[in-house]
């Protein structure tokens, strides 16, 4: 299964079968490409693969009808592997799933919500370490005073962010 979407001059290319994202790539457009690997697994007991709900999940985002803990949010949501990544990192990112698209919030509210309010440096190193920028969305989490940055490129936080606030009718 190959995926391509574009954000304005921005690519996502997405690469994989119905159980393993082996590569995504974010690209602008006539640029080198920012690639990390996703690992996403079935849950156990369950026949079909990921696939079909990443898909969805994509086609809900795209469609501005995603909604925070929707059934698409969670069919996708048990397959990402958060304990891998360490229980701190866990715990943010399936707090990030209570962020609507549009919706902005700081590493420090962040790091209050799942009880650590001094944590708002760690908060950051686990945003720059997602390993799966936009469905993880860490373009939500913003600096005190300002966009903050992310690891594809801060051109890239903005427009996506731009994008969801016009698309879910989110005033900026």
């Amino acid at each position: 299964m190959i995926l391509t979407l574009l954000f304005g001059p921005w690519e996502l290319k997405i690469e994989g079968d119905d159980y393993w994202i082996e590569s995504a790539q974010w690209r602008k457009l006539n640029l080198e490409p920012v690639s990390w690997t996703w690992k996403l697994l079935p849950p156990v007991g369950q026949p079909e693969g990921i696939s079909k709900h990443l898909m969805e999940w994509w086609h809900m985002y795209l469609s501005g009808r995603l909604e925070p803990l929707s059934h698409v949010h969670q069919n996708l949501f048990q397959h990402l592997p958060f304990m891998t990544l360490g229980q701190f990192a866990g715990q943010v990112y399936r707090e990030l799933f209570h962020v609507s698209p549009g919706q902005t919030l700081t590493y420090g509210e962040l790091a209050r919500r799942i009880g650590k309010p001094g944590a708002a440096r760690a908060i950051g190193l686990a945003m720059k370490r997602n390993p799966w920028p936009v469905i993880v969305p860490c373009h939500r989490v913003w600096g005190k005073h300002g966009i903050g940055g992310y690891s594809p490129s801060v051109e890239l936080k903005q427009k996506l962010m731009e994008w969801e606030m016009k698309t879910y009718g989110v005033l900026g």
